[in-house]
Formats: structure tokens, sequence, C-alpha cells
């Protein structure tokens, strides 16, 4: 209490002293006690006294040695002093006081995961704070209590200058004070020598990790790490004469660093990487042994260690899961093998994927039929004479009484279904304008269609200006349409044009003459209407895109867009690949390369409104626009895309090679980060191509 006192007193003077110059002398004081303080130097005392003086400030001021100033008010001092408290503080800062405060935390709490922030904080401070009486003693406290480890040289002693390098090098503390070294085969005894504490570890293999892995980079690399009175050459001596023990709680371990590479290894280029050169590399990578083959000069290896961590930009990851279905083997995905080699992308994505697979989802009679009810259902809701999808009439539904019915959807989808039965011509339509052939051979047209135009050519007396050319799909019948006077092949939506412009203009002459029977007006009503629904309804699939319309039928036999996709379903081969799949593969594509994934977002949206009842509330018009932009956005990620794996692979393979010439060991559980290339790899890709010697 008496050592408080008098260092307050001796503060006190000072200030005294201080408050007798000018407003500049002080200021610079203050700023001069704030470096002390962060290079570590102790100014509690100031501290103090800054206490006692926002205890009774006017009390402060009119006690000696203050009460002595004549050339300052005490206004003018109560500011002064009053800066000092902002500035200074009346509490113990200062990086070195940090760093004690936490040390003492830890001992006294045991809360040993902390013992690495002390570390770190210890490290910035000045050398020479580092090695404080105050911080060494609660390192070793830390070290006793944690089993920590300290290295140290047990014959050739370096300088002080190379162990305090050292020690920041290791993440170590240099601590140049007498210490107990208690191996189990060693009696109790004290070392006098310098040595680095390891208070983070608790392992002495933790301290001969962090030594080799320094070591090997700087013998690696070839630079000289040290620049003081020891140069290089010495430093190789001094870690064989000096023979480094780390010593731990109750063990020893000597060090013994590994030369360096006595020669600089082969220089390798990679070759450019395209889709040819990639199926290559891959089929190379899978014929490597796994096992080891030592009359073949081959080791075992990792082979997915080749695969890349990032795509080219650095920050998106490249798809592992999606691109692989083999934990041992580079087995692409089929769906990847194709994207990867072919350049799959742009507007005819889904076409060309398609032309190699299953893909396609074909709607069936019934599906068309209940699209077709929901389209008259809404038109009908909306009052309107025509669908608004399929362009139909639109079935005017009258109550007991006559007057225009009035219902709920689930009851207007009944009564169309009704009416939709009872129009052959619609459900004759529907039935011949859908399944497979409708929709891959949309060049075609159906016996049924053509034999009605015959019909009306040869009862009705229609002009005939169309030929036909049966080809045989299958083993069914179809007919490609020809305009004669045009000498040309017509798509089946414009000969539909030319066939239902005749019924009409033959309707006309009909209610002209009085001569006609009225059976024939009623026949040609008839067969307008059924080419009518024919045209819309192969409009409507011309239009939809095997995406879109794909997409609709998945949903229609319950197809979730977006739920949990645990994992992709591997497929034998491209060919057995079916739209749910690859709905599910679009989605995890979108999270794993877009920044901002729009695609989880529509799937939501198209589940939201496929969670009501299919037949009553089928959203079609809507959905469609979605699965459009779904389409478009796809086709935006897999532009580009292929050129990417294939320059991911190429810089994966750069760097494991460079990581073999800087003399870096192979381990079979490195990441690929971390992965080295095996001299009987490079051997095995330079044979193939893949790689040339340079030089």
């Amino acid at each position: 209490m008496a050592g408080e006192e008098s260092m307050s007193r001796n503060v006190r003077g000072e200030l005294q002293a201080l408050f007798m110059t000018d407003e500049q002398t002080i200021n610079a004081w203050i700023e001069e006690k704030k470096e002390e303080e962060e290079r570590g130097v102790n100014i509690m005392a100031y501290k103090n006294t800054f206490r006692s003086y926002l205890s009774n400030p006017t009390k402060f001021l009119e006690e000696p040695p203050l009460s002595a100033v004549k050339n300052m008010s005490k206004s003018q001092m109560k500011k002064h002093l009053d800066n000092m408290v902002r500035v200074l503080g009346t509490k113990r800062t200062g990086k070195q006081n940090v760093a004690i405060e936490l040390g003492e935390s830890i001992l006294s709490t045991e809360d040993w995961e902390k013992v690495g922030d002390l570390i770190i904080l210890i490290r910035t401070l000045p050398e020479s704070v580092q090695s404080s009486k105050k911080i060494i003693a609660i390192l070793e406290e830390i070290r006793e209590k944690t089993g920590g480890i300290r290295l140290y040289f047990r014959d050739k002693q370096p300088n002080e200058a190379f162990m305090i390098w050292l020690a920041k090098q290791l993440d170590g503390v240099y601590e140049n004070t007498p210490f107990y070294s208690t191996p189990k085969d060693d009696k109790p005894k004290v070392e006098k020598k310098a040595s680095i504490v390891f208070a983070k570890y608790n392992k002495e293999f933790d301290v001969i990790k962090a030594f080799n892995k320094w070591w090997g980079a700087r013998t690696s690399e070839g630079s000289v790490q040290y620049e003081g009175s020891i140069g290089p050459l010495k430093i190789e001596s001094l870690m064989k004469e000096g023979r480094p023990l780390v010593v731990g709680k109750d063990s020893k371990i000597v060090l013994t660093p590994k030369d360096a590479p006595k020669a600089e290894r082969q220089q390798y280029e990679v070759v450019e990487f395209d889709g040819l050169i990639i199926k290559k590399y891959i089929n190379a990578l899978n014929k490597a042994t796994t096992s080891g083959d030592k009359k073949k000069n081959r080791q075992s290896i990792n082979v997915r260690q080749f695969i890349p961590t990032f795509l080219p930009d650095g920050e998106r990851h490249f798809p592992h899961d999606l691109a692989f279905n083999s934990s041992n083997t580079l087995k692409l995905n089929p769906l990847f093998e194709v994207i990867t080699t072919q350049s799959i992308g742009g507007q005819g994505w889904f076409s060309q994927i398609q032309k190699q697979s299953s893909v396609l989802k074909i709607f069936s009679e019934r599906q068309i039929t209940n699209m077709v009810v929901l389209d008259l259902v809404h038109s009908y809701q909306d009052n309107q004479n025509e669908s608004e999808v399929f362009g139909l009439d639109v079935p005017k539904l009258l109550t007991k009484k006559g007057g225009r019915l009035e219902a709920e959807n689930k009851i207007i989808a009944e009564k169309m279904g009704l009416a939709l039965k009872n129009n052959s011509a619609l459900s004759e339509a529907i039935a011949t304008s859908t399944g497979k052939i409708a929709q891959t051979q949309g060049a075609t047209i159906s016996s049924e269609e053509k034999n009605a135009y015959d019909y009306a050519v040869n009862t009705l007396g229609i002009k005939d200006v169309i030929d036909f050319s049966e080809v045989k799909v299958g083993n069914m019948i179809r007919y490609k349409t020809f305009h004669r006077a045009r000498k040309k092949e017509i798509p089946p939506h414009e000969y539909f044009v030319y066939f239902i412009g005749f019924l009409k203009d033959l309707e006309l002459d009909v209610e002209a003459s009085t001569g006609k029977k009225a059976i024939a007006r009623k026949a040609i009503d008839k067969y307008i209407k059924s080419q009518t629904t024919r045209s819309a309804i192969q409009q409507w699939l011309g239009n939809t895109s095997d995406f879109v319309s794909s997409s609709l039928a998945a949903l229609k036999e319950g197809h979730t867009m977006y739920g949990e996709v645990n994992a992709i379903v591997a497929e034998q081969n491209i060919a057995t690949l079916k739209i749910d799949n690859l709905l599910d593969i679009i989605l995890l594509l979108d999270e794993s390369l877009s920044d901002d994934p729009p695609t989880k977002e529509w799937y939501e949206e198209i589940d939201s409104q496929f969670n009501v009842n299919f037949l009553t509330e089928y959203p079609l018009k809507e959905t469609t626009a979605i699965l459009e932009k779904i389409e478009e956005h796809t086709g935006k990620i897999l532009e580009g895309l292929a050129s990417e794996i294939q320059i991911s692979f190429k810089l994966q393979l750069e760097g494991m090679i460079k990581k073999w010439r800087k003399g870096e060991p192979y381990h079979k559980n490195h990441t690929s980060l971390n992965a080295v290339i095996t001299q009987p790899m490079l051997d095995e890709l330079e044979s193939r191509g893949i790689i040339n010697r340079v030089g």
C-alpha cells in the first residue's frame, strides 16, 4: 500500500510539472504514454492516479502538489485530465497486459482452448516483451498443467537471434530461463539453456510436424530463410550438430531434418484439354492401379485426388457429387460425360441430351384430355367463347331452368369432361393427336386424318390440292403431306390450314345454294370443328418444347420439383436418363454454379401450384411459362461448362506436378488441394500424350 501511495505522489508531481508547461507539451506527453503502453510498458500508476481524480476532481486539484500550479486555471487542468482519462483510461490495457490477463484467466479457469489465442496475441508483442518474466512464467505454468512442449538444442547452441527467429517460424515463444527436463528415461534435471516453448501443443509430434513442414518448404524452395550471421549452410549443419531435442512432460524426441532435394526435378507442361483429351485423361487415370505394382514401377494412388476442388474462377466448387458416381474410380455420370465432352448448351441443350437418352416424357391421351378439360374450365369461368390454350369452342353449360351454370371448378370440370366424351370429333382428335407419334413424328399425320381429307374431297366436294406420301413409323402407317401446285412438302399445321379453309369455303357455298341438303351442311360443320380441334392440339404440342412438355408430364405423374434432393440416381448409361432425374440435376447444378440461383424459387413456385387437385386447378399456362424460364436458364448454365470442367482438370494436374517438382511427398490421404502426383503417373500421362517434357 505504501508503494502505491509513493507512485501516486510521483505521478502527481509529474502532472504538476507538466501543467506548468504549454498545451502542446501536454498533448505530446499523452501520446508518449499511449505509445509506451502499446509497447508493453506498465502505466498502471498513472491509471490509478486518474481513478483518484475521477472519484473527487475538486479535492484532487486542491491538494498539493497540483494546488501549487499557478499559471493554469483549475478548469484548464480539469480539461487536460479529462483528456488523459479518455485516451489512457483507468484500467489495465495494452497488448502485454491484455496477454497477461488472458493467460491468468486461462490458468484460473483451465480453459485450455484459448491457449492458441494467447499465443497469437503474444507473437504480436515486441520480442523483448515476449521474453518478459511475467509472460514466460504464465506460459511455463500452462505448459506444466497441459503437458505443453519445449524445444532446445542439447549440444551446439545457436545464438539468441536465431532462436528468436526459429520460434516465430514454428509458432512458439523464445525463452532464456532455466527449465526442468523430465523425460521418462532421464533423471529430472535443470537445463540452463535457451529454449522455445510451445504452449499450444499437447503432443511432441505436433512440434515435429510443424518443424518438418517448415524445413521441407525451406529446402524445396531453395531459399534463404535466415539472413543473420548464420547462413543457410550453417543452419543445416547446426541442425545436425546441435541435436535439437523436443521434450514433453514425460518423453523426448530428437529432431532429424531431412536433406534438401539433390537436384531440380524434370519440368513438364500439360497439353490443352478438350473433349478428346479429357476422355483420354480420365481413361488413363482409371487404368492406373489402386493397389500398387512394383513390376510395372507403379505405386498405389488415390485417383480422386485428380478431381479439381474449384472451377477456374477459384470461387465456384467443382460439382463432384454430380459429376462422378463412383468412390474409387473417375466414373463420370453419363450426363456429365455428354456435358464435358460435347459442349452441350444454349437453346438446343435439351434436344442434344434427348437424342442420346430416354429423357422425353410422353403425354398420354388421359393427360391431354385433362389439359383440354382444364383449359375449357378456366375459359368458361372467365366467360370466354374460345379457350385460351387450345383455341377450342367453349361448351355452354346450362341449368335445368336454361340459365348459365354457375359453380365451382370441380363441378364445371365434371361437366366439361362429360361434354368432351359426347363430342366424338374432339375425343377422336385427342386420341389421334397424342402419344409418341404426335410428339416424336410431328412432320406426319395419321391414317385417320388422311381418311378425313379423302372423305371431304370425295363426298363433300372440297378442292383437292394435297398429295400424301406413306411412311412407316414402327408398326404404324403415317403420311407426309405435299402441296401439289407448289411441289413441296408442307408441315401438318400448314396442311390443316388448307384443309379447314376449303371446308369453310364449302360451308359458304352450301349456305348460298338452296339445292344442297341440310345434312351436308351438318357434316361440313362437324368436319370443320373436328379438324380445327386436331389442328389446335397439334399446334400446342408443336409449340410446347420437348423440355416443357416432358416436365409437365413428370409433374402430372407426381414428381416434386423442389424437395429433399439428397442424392442423384446414378444412371448406367445416358440412354436411361429420365426427365425426373434431369430436373433434380438442373436444380443442383444451378445451386452449385450460380451466384444467385433462381431455379430453387421457380421449382418452389411450381410445387405450390401443384399442391392442389390436378384436375381442378392445374395451372397449365403459368407452369409452362416458368418451365420455359428454367429451360433458358439451364441452357446458359451448360453453355461453356464443358470448357470450364476441362480447364479445371488441367489446372489441378498442373498444381500436382508443381508440388512434385518442389519435392513434396505423395500421400494417398491428401485432399485434392494438397495432392501430389507420382513419378509413375507422370510416366503414364507422358506416354499417352497428355503431358510433355520441357527442356
